[in-house]
């Protein structure tokens, strides 16, 4: 690079941490060039590079599936189908041999098989050999800058599907280009699957998968996709981007340039021309063009590609195509950085939406496959130092409960509900301090009435347990350690002051004390470590129990019943039913200490009785779940308040709205409307009382008792 302010800049940030940046935009999905394109493979790398947009280029297979392909006739270059004969011979042009001067040919495109054929397709680097006489030598043909390293082993083909599941697991956002159909639409001629059609199913699938808008760029070369969106869709068409190659041809540059006022009194938000076209050389220096400055002006926001497309710009060649208006001052490769500058600071390129939420750190990835399952899991390392205002969390789990926990948007800085605001406003219930044959504990500073939330706490981090489970000891390591290492300071710091196990490891010293199994998506098990929260000390008789919100990535200590100024505050490790010896067995085998709480130094009697009690709750949660499930409901509702009157002995009584819930429920099944709309309201009541941060229960509460309302004035 040139001598000047621009490269001593840049040169001052080269020790600096790279992050991941929505400026950067992976074409082509993953946009690497070293990897067969629209795989999941070349999708990883783009994201370990840094990208935090990621491209599916969409079109159709002959079944009108979506599937992610640069063209829709390309497959022939792009996959192995032509060495597969009985789908050779389904191809728009079947291959045939270089022969008397000819160049072989091929051309087979998405739309001539069906997505059952497509997904036994191998993906390649896109290239042929025109010289070939046999399929196998058509295949080859890579040029030398680029690699077939990554394309040695089978990479399948990627639906449109497939694509957002990944990227949504990978807490990164959506570009989808609709590519203009090679076949005529209607495809097939006479059906009902216009080019509306066909616009309007990429946005379904998006809809389908629970994705907001506000994390996609939709893309057309067609302007009239982008009107259709405009009329039909104009939640998702505020990020529609128009593809602009109207000035390729000779003496097109201004009808192009006259255009974009048309384009944006139509609602079209953006444009996306190529990098020639929005920079032009005036005494030696790069500057926008004419084209960059009218876009701005009439209030377009501009996207470019393709930045890394090029070959070597110090060559003599000057970059080729998308360095063509700035070939005279273009002959060294540090001369990208000049044009990224000018993209950056006077074109005014845009980014991403800085309302979604995204990753600090590109997500550390590691496919793995579970036993006795052939279908790979993607396991990864996902870290955001903003979340809850810099607490920081790291999340190791699949891509499936990111993408989940994403959806919930649980990783979003929303305000609390007005009750968790008032009860904030409350002086604090405890403090940690070292606690007699224990190390440190969380101790009340003054009476804890029952029912209320003694803490809250998020995850520093939070670990599915089949990554536990099924990753090689010293991979898990050293995921964990980074997971640590890439929270900040401050979290970090609290991390590894915990108390530790006697275990070698330090990672496995500090999670095996101080973890707490949460629930996350469909039953998927992970541990936390919640730094306040491992405070708090075991007991078989514990005064607090946790609840954990999915919603909020929060957990909340909650007082079974009153507690006193001075008195520890204590919860059970293990479940409460589970068996005495069973339960101290665990705690000596997972925890590393011998109970010795009040209820395990209490005489056999005493003990015997406990079990007795807990047994009798045990049976009495189970019976009551199968007598409501066979319709016997009056059975239910005894067995319920009896559950109550039980638990009240052993001082771990059911939370009062959710026991209100249930008899509201039970009441309801019955035909008992009086007493089902008593207890709505008594729930109702207790959850805007608890003040929690995540008032889901709140609403549903709501919902039942409006409904139960709404009932109640039809039946008068």
């Amino acid at each position: 690079m040139d001598e000047g302010p621009l490269k001593t800049k840049l040169a001052s940030c080269s020790e600096k941490e790279m992050k991941r940046s929505d400026w950067s935009i992976s074409h082509r999905g993953g946009g690497t060039l070293q990897f067969p394109e629209h795989t999941h493979g070349s999708i990883m790398a783009g994201t370990r590079m840094g990208a935090g947009i990621q491209e599916c280029d969409v079109t159709f297979t002959k079944d009108k599936q979506l599937v992610c392909r640069h063209a829709q006739c390309d497959l022939h270059t792009t996959t192995n189908v032509v060495a597969i004969p009985e789908l050779n011979a389904k191809c728009t042009i079947p291959f045939k041999p270089a022969s008397n001067g000819a160049p072989a040919t091929a051309k087979c495109c998405t739309s001539d098989f069906t997505l059952d054929e497509i997904k036994t397709l191998c993906a390649k680097m896109d290239a042929s050999n025109t010289a070939a006489t046999t399929p196998a030598e058509f295949l080859s043909g890579t040029p030398g800058y680029r690699t077939d390293l990554y394309a040695k082993t089978c990479s399948r083909l990627l639906t449109l599907r497939d694509y957002i599941d990944l990227i949504d697991g990978l807490g990164l956002k959506f570009t989808a280009e609709l590519k203009t159909p090679e076949v005529p639409m209607p495809f097939p001629a006479g059906s009902d699957y216009t080019q509306a059609k066909f616009a309007q199913q990429l946005i379904d699938e998006f809809e389908a998968a629970n994705i907001k808008p506000e994390r996609v760029w939709l893309q057309s070369f067609l302007y009239d996709d982008l009107l259709y969106w405009i009329k039909a869709e104009p939640k998702w068409a505020q990020q529609a981007i128009l593809l602009d190659e109207s000035a390729d041809a000779a003496m097109t540059m201004p009808e192009a340039v006259a255009n974009l006022g048309k384009y944006a009194k139509a609602g079209v938000k953006i444009i996306a021309p190529p990098l020639p076209y929005l920079v032009t050389v005036e005494n030696g220096r790069i500057v926008p063009s004419q084209y960059a400055l009218t876009a701005k002006k009439v209030g377009l926001k501009i996207i470019t590609w393709s930045l890394e497309r090029s070959g070597w710009l110090g060559d003599g060649s000057g970059g080729g195509y998308y360095y063509s208006s700035i070939v005279n001052v273009t002959n060294n490769e540090g001369d990208v950085y000049n044009l990224l500058h000018v993209l950056a600071q006077d074109v005014g390129v845009a980014d991403g939406d800085d309302n979604v939420m995204s990753w600090t750190f590109p997500p550390r990835c590691m496919s793995q496959t579970p036993k006795n399952d052939s279908s790979p899991r993607v396991d990864c390392l996902f870290t955001s130092t903003d979340f809850r205002n810099g607490h920081g969390t790291s999340l190791v789990t699949t891509t499936t409960s990111g993408s989940h926990l994403l959806g919930l948007e649980a990783f979003l800085d929303k305000p609390v509900p007005h009750a968790a605001q008032r009860r904030n406003s409350l002086c604090p219930a405890y403090e940690i301090i070292p606690v007699q044959g224990k190390g440190k504990g969380a101790v009340a500073k003054r009476r804890i009435r029952r029912g209320e939330i003694i803490m809250v706490d998020v995850p520093a981090v939070l670990i599915a347990i089949s990554f536990l489970a099924e990753t090689k000891a010293h991979h898990r390591r050293r995921i964990l350690k980074q997971a640590i290492n890439q929270l900040p300071e401050e979290t970090r710091s609290r991390v590894y002051s915990l108390g530790r196990s006697s275990s070698k490891y330090e990672v496995d010293a500090i999670l095996g004390p101080n973890s707490n199994t949460v629930m996350v998506g469909d039953d998927e098990v992970h541990v936390g470590l919640f730094t306040e929260a491992a405070r708090i000390n075991h007991s078989c008789r514990p005064n607090a129990y946790y609840r954990f919100s999915e919603r909020r990535l929060t957990m909340e200590v909650v007082a079974f019943h009153g507690i006193e100024p001075g008195e520890e505050i204590v919860m059970s490790y293990v479940p409460l039913e589970t068996p005495v010896e069973e339960r101290r067995r665990y705690l000596r085998e997972h925890w590393g200490f011998d109970c010795a709480c009040s209820l395990c130094r209490a005489s056999e009697s005493d003990i015997d009785e406990s079990e007795s009690w807990r047994r009798k709750i045990k049976s009495l949660k189970e019976t009551i779940l199968d007598a409501r499930s066979q319709g016997f409901y009056q059975d239910a509702i005894t067995m319920t308040e009896e559950w109550l009157m039980i638990s009240e002995w052993d001082r771990a009584p059911p939370f009062m709205p959710e026991y209100h819930d249930t008899l509201a429920d039970l009441y309801f099944l019955k035909g008992d409307m009086a007493n089902a709309t008593r207890y709505a309201r008594m729930a109702m009541d207790g959850w805007a009382r608890f003040g929690s941060v995540d008032d889901e229960q709140l609403e549903r509460a709501g919902v039942f008792l409006r409904r139960l309302d709404q009932l109640n004035e039809k039946g008068r």
